[in-house]
């Protein structure tokens, strides 16, 4: 998804190898770079789902855009084989009336090399994403080019990837991509350059039971360049809540997903608020945010087998955070540019209207 900047001539779908010469010249701490990121991994002859996705929070405007890109290939005996989707929501601090969402379903091969793949109104590549979605607000479309500055990693322990626990891998395709483009809503045009995210791809067979996502890629006034996500999860309905946070800034990024850290953060998540304490090897971290209540998108995410995750997500929020990093605490804020998400399986956070592009394939 992302290309990467040209001193290294290399997409993120290559291999990064610690140690060699065409690696990132970036301080790390229980990062591990990765290989093969961005290429397809569902396929026709097995039950599997897939996500690229990405928040672009764009700071001097106050605009964010999600995007989610999604394979998904359903079990035997669903009404349609194998179907894509675009999922797609507007944010505008400020302008409750200009909040905009929609999802559709897509062919199946919607992830290209370098041209749209045939009758798709969405598509990306390794450095591009573009579609279009219809809503109430107008015609919600974007061109964007995205371009990643530290490189392809994966911030879980690799054995703790392989246990047969959830059913969900996740690799992030950057923690400090930039977007150069535009997005246009309804009439107006608007100018994507410099907008900031994390770009991931996920994939599996069942998605985990329960999930609370905050992401800052930028802080108000911050002059060092922070950029800080977290993560709690419970992959199954008997596992504990695991826990960790990855912060970057230019040059350095760091997970604190060891076990042992992942096991003792903690969360607190009480719709619509959210607050952790995270601790990594060099850093630690507490923060508290809130979803911004007049402009949360709410979706059904789907299972293989129809199983339904409710998402409620929005992407101008405030948040504060304390970053212990060096023997050093900055207090960092920022006013509407937090992402936050709820997820979970056991029913919907609200009365709202769910996007559900998947929900003909499942209907009785």
């Amino acid at each position: 998804m992302l290309k990467l900047p040209d001193a290294r001539k290399r997409h993120a779908c290559h291999r990064i190898e610690k140690g060699k010469q065409d690696m990132p010249a970036v301080q790390t701490r229980n990062v591990r770079w990765t290989n093969d990121a961005f290429a397809p991994r569902v396929n026709e002859s097995s039950p599997g789902y897939e996500a690229y996705y990405i928040v672009l929070s764009h700071g001097s405007s106050g605009r964010a855009l999600w995007l989610r890109y999604t394979r998904l290939n359903p079990v035997r005996g669903k009404r349609q084989g194998p179907v894509g989707a675009i999922w797609a929501s507007f944010f505008e601090a400020g302008r409750p009336q200009r909040h905009a969402c929609n999802a559709l379903m897509l062919p199946f091969e919607i992830v290209a090399e370098d041209r749209p793949p045939a009758g798709a109104n969405a598509w990306l590549s390794p450095g591009r994403m573009v579609g279009a979605v219809e809503t109430p607000q107008g015609r919600l479309s974007w061109d964007l080019h995205i371009e990643g500055e530290l490189g392809v990693y994966q911030p879980l322990p690799l054995w703790l990837t392989r246990l047969p626990i959830g059913g969900s891998k996740d690799i992030v395709l950057d923690a400090r991509a930039t977007a150069r483009g535009s997005v246009t809503l309804g009439s107006e045009r608007m100018n994507f350059d410099g907008a900031r995210g994390a770009p991931h791809h996920m994939w599996g067979t069942r998605l985990s039971r329960e999930i609370y996502y905050s992401s800052t890629p930028q802080f108000d006034g911050d002059e060092e360049g922070w950029g800080i996500e977290t993560v709690s999860v419970r992959p199954d309905p008997f596992s504990p809540l695991m826990s960790w946070a990855t912060i970057s800034r230019p040059g350095e990024v760091l997970s604190s997903a060891s076990l042992w850290r992942m096991m003792t953060g903690s969360c607190q998540a009480t719709y619509p608020a959210l607050q952790s304490s995270l601790r990594g090897a060099d850093f630690s971290l507490q923060f508290k945010t809130r979803l911004e209540e007049s402009q949360i998108t709410s979706y059904r995410f789907r299972d293989p087998d129809g199983k339904t995750r409710y998402v409620e997500q929005s992407d101008i929020c405030p948040m504060e955070v304390q970053l212990n990093y060096q023997g050093r605490i900055r207090h960092l804020r920022s006013r509407a540019g937090g992402v936050v998400e709820f997820h979970r399986s056991s029913g919907p956070w609200s009365d709202r209207s769910h996007c559900d592009p998947y929900g003909e394939l499942f209907k009785d």
